[in-house]
């Protein structure tokens, strides 16, 4: 069963029977009865609205009490509601979001905010974007629902649009400042900037692993650098043992050739004397030759 408590045809008002009436003031009995409570997902706001527009069947209700001057910038809020469930499709598990078009063609989808359900409806706010209302005319409103259905299948809900006329304002001091991106973009951009904070610090990271790896080998190749080089001085200090004790065996081996080779002058000087008769034999080992002295008949004779 759907509802309407705002009517309108063609842009005129419908006006409804006693029937409708009465079965209306009953669904207003039980609306105030029924409870609703926040949907996770969505930003709340410090916006209240005690008009609430109904969509039933696909028309949004009466938004002549919701004005809007060109120039305002996040002043107006109006509060929706919609069944939850659409052919048995329940919308709580979907995005709720709402589409303008200006009537220079400019548009752009915006988020819902203070979304709320209860077992039958779906309540949320929208907050009318600076740069929907920067200039003035008719502007085209289209609540829509998106997502995907248990099957996987994707899943889109289009309202009828509304025309919403936005009131010609005046320039504030010779002019209207040109408003700001909405809060949407804002995050989108905000997030872009995240995204690319973590780039950064994923390159960082990879960049001080890939450090980290190679003074890892650095240390490795100093490590057995450092082995190398304590070998080598072992090997030296071997080296060095042997050529002391070389060196002392040369030293020893010097001595005794000096001790040898005086003994030998020593016996070079007069290797023997030998007397035989009134001969006299001298023997000199360095001039390689025998000397004899000898006397004959009272005189000296001397024979090399």
């Amino acid at each position: 069963m759907h509802k309407s408590r705002n009517r309108r045809t063609g842009g005129d008002l419908t006006l409804p029977t006693v029937e409708e009436l009465l079965r209306e003031q009953n669904e207003t009995d039980f609306y105030e009865e029924e409870q609703f409570t926040s949907v996770p997902g969505y930003q709340t706001s410090e916006y209240k609205d005690s008009q609430i527009i109904i969509i039933s069947n696909k028309e949004i209700g009466n938004l002549d009490q919701q004005i809007s001057v060109s120039g305002e910038s996040n002043s107006q809020y109006i509060m929706f509601e919609v069944n939850r469930f659409e052919d048995n499709i329940d919308l709580i598990d979907k995005l709720i979001q709402v589409h303008y078009e200006r009537e220079d063609g400019v548009g752009d989808n915006c988020p819902v905010v203070d979304v709320s359900a209860s077992n039958l409806h779906m309540r949320f706010g929208w907050v009318i974007p600076p740069k929907a209302v920067e200039i003035d005319g008719i502007l085209k409103i289209m609540p829509f629902i998106h997502g995907t259905t248990s099957s996987g299948n994707t899943y889109i809900l289009k309202e009828i649009y509304a025309e919403y006329d936005v009131k010609e304002g005046l320039a504030l001091s010779g002019g209207i400042e040109k408003p700001e991106e909405d809060w949407y973009v804002q995050f989108l951009n905000k997030m872009d900037n995240y995204v690319s904070d973590v780039k950064k610090l994923e390159y960082s990271a990879k960049t001080s692993a890939s450090n980290a790896s190679d003074s890892k080998q650095a240390a490795a190749a100093s490590e057995s650098k450092a082995q190398e080089y304590s070998d080598s001085a072992k090997t030296s200090a071997s080296n060095a043992s042997d050529s002391k004790q070389a060196a002392a065996a040369s030293e020893s081996k010097a001595q005794e050739y000096s001790d040898s080779a005086k003994t030998y002058y020593e016996k070079t000087k007069t290797l023997s004397i030998l007397n035989v008769g009134e001969m006299e034999f001298s023997i000199n080992e360095s001039k390689k030759c025998l000397s004899i002295t000898y006397t004959q008949e009272g005189e000296e004779n001397a024979y090399n």
